[in-house]
């Protein structure tokens, strides 16, 4: 079993306090960057404090502290290259655990699997939450692997067949009361970005009875998906 020298275990202690100063000043501030920061490191996936100061807009000193703590708890871990940090192991449990409560991927996934097995293409699950579509389940596909919308992330309703899918279906004063509520950002040229053009794709979902994507996500990469709870290839 190995024991930390006198010289670790005093700058532990030393860290440990600068921490909780920091959260103790400004509780939900701190949390907040803390979350923003494992968000960035899933999206990075390695990363120097370097990089994710540069990402988060935040002094390196902060991100330094902010990944001591998060270390401290096994949510942070040093990476494969030296100097720079990954997600820790302890985030797989609560991942895990939120995935194993959601019934929308127990009934959804041996679905998927058939639809993965016959297309060999990427394949994802999503369920709205509030105004953002939420990827809950994905299987990577052979050929071309998207990463406009990774496992737990998510996009606007009105970016992408899945989100699209999940606000095509709901009332159409639902559509009035998100495109008065939410920008309509562009990702690529072919974002609908006025509610005229949005208005345009959703119909045409319920028409069809499937929602499409050609290239307002990603360039190069299209996608179709059927209604709700919405599962995409």
């Amino acid at each position: 079993m190995w024991n930390p020298s006198a010289e670790d275990a005093v700058t532990q202690a030393e860290t440990a306090r600068s921490n909780k100063t920091i959260i103790r000043e400004n509780p939900v501030r701190s949390l907040a960057k803390a979350v923003l920061l494992l968000e960035a490191l899933a999206d990075e996936r390695e990363a120097t404090p370097r990089r994710l100061s540069e990402v988060l807009h935040e002094p390196r000193t902060t991100v330094y502290r902010l990944l001591t703590g998060l270390q401290a708890l096994d949510m942070v871990e040093a990476g494969s290259r030296a100097g720079t940090y990954r997600l820790g192991w302890r985030l797989l449990r609560l991942g895990s655990a939120v995935i194993e409560r959601l019934d929308e991927r127990q009934a959804a996934l041996p679905v998927m699997e058939r639809i993965h097995e016959r297309t060999g293409e990427t394949v994802f699950l999503c369920v709205r939450r509030g105004d953002d579509a939420v990827c809950i389940e994905r299987l990577d596909g052979l050929r071309v692997q998207s990463l406009a919308l990774r496992l737990g992330g998510s996009l606007p309703l009105h970016l992408g067949a899945g989100p699209r899918a999940l606000l095509a279906w709901e009332p159409r004063e639902e559509w009035e009361t998100y495109v008065a509520r939410v920008p309509l950002e562009a990702m690529t040229e072919k974002t609908p970005v006025t509610r005229e053009a949005l208005f345009a794709e959703l119909q045409e979902s319920v028409d069809h009875g499937y929602a499409v994507s050609d290239e307002d996500v990603t360039d190069g990469i299209a996608s179709t998906c059927t209604r709700k709870p919405s599962s995409c290839s």
